[in-house]
């Protein structure tokens, strides 16, 4: 691609992390497997986040990759932005909207 052709615009994916299949604390970089609401399995998400930890949030842009030997997955093209963990169901029915809990 040369400078003066457009980019393709970056694809959005966000989800609950399942789980850390690895993560490279010196780097940062990661492979994780996320809940994505309206999809039936997880979803494969590559790329940098400097900690992660399965329950939290996380969200991405990048492109969608899919080779003969892998399903299709998500390569973030700009870091993973982890969000915490979500609301519980108990706090969000009270009316809990001061900022992000955490449910340890």
């Amino acid at each position: 691609m040369s400078a003066t052709e457009p980019r393709a615009p970056l694809d959005q994916l966000a989800g609950l992390v399942e789980r850390v299949t690895f993560h490279n604390e010196e780097t940062g970089f990661c492979v994780l497997r996320l809940n994505v609401r309206g999809e039936r399995d997880l979803i494969t998400l590559v790329g940098h986040a400097p900690s992660v930890t399965p329950g939290e949030y996380a969200t991405a842009s990048g492109n969608w990759v899919t080779t003969a030997s892998t399903a299709a997955r998500m390569v973030a093209g700009r870091s993973i932005v982890n969000l915490g963990r979500p609301l519980t169901r108990v706090a969000s029915k009270v009316g809990v909207e001061s900022g992000r809990q955490r449910c340890d």
